[in-house]
């Protein structure tokens, strides 16, 4: 019995059919790892700007040390996490959320960093001055620091959407069936 290699897409010319679905997971993987991220980034940084709590500045250091790891130490325990944990009956494996969930693991840790940057410049006087005008902290950070931190927020955003876009690795071993667009083009 012989068996005839059909070959890559590459080498059946078959490179860049059909990426419309490719795209869009691409699209919604990137997206949503945004959407998640950048709001929880934006509060932790804020926190580690205008706050001191035991550890504060341990825990800081520690989430910056989370970008020196090399993506392929944490691929195989997130490949094995993932397989077991279940969201509605299926293992995350090969799902978006399990790749949303590995991008945030990426993302999430430069944005924080990124932001508080962002919210270190801003004069803490103008934050107290809306204080004396009667605002809670919520209204502080609402209506006079993230307005002044926009700018910072939405360069946080696209560099966040691009890496994200830009992941090959967790796309490949996390995605599985679920392909993005970088791994289609593989």
């Amino acid at each position: 019995n012989v068996t005839i290699n059909e070959g890559t897409d590459r080498e059946r010319g078959e490179v860049g059919r059909n990426m419309g679905p490719n795209v869009f997971n691409s699209v919604i993987v990137s997206g949503l790892t945004v959407l998640i991220a950048i709001p929880l980034a934006t509060m932790a940084a804020y926190v580690f700007s205008r706050y001191e709590f035991p550890g504060g500045q341990f825990l800081l250091v520690w989430i910056l040390t989370t970008q020196f790891i090399p993506a392929i130490i944490v691929a195989i325990p997130f490949f094995t996490l993932f397989q077991r944990l279940e969201v509605f009956g299926q293992p995350l494996l090969g799902t978006r959320a399990g790749l949303i969930l590995v991008n945030m693991s990426i993302v999430l840790p430069y944005a924080i960093w990124m932001i508080k940057g962002f919210v270190d410049a801003l004069p803490e006087e103008v934050e107290e001055a809306a204080f004396v005008d009667g605002c809670t902290e919520w209204q502080v950070l609402w209506h006079v620091a993230l307005p002044m931190v926009r700018p910072g927020i939405l360069v946080a955003a696209v560099f966040s959407f691009i890496m994200s876009w830009n992941e090959f690795l967790y796309a490949l071993i996390i995605g599985r069936e679920m392909r993005t667009m970088q791994v289609a083009l593989m």
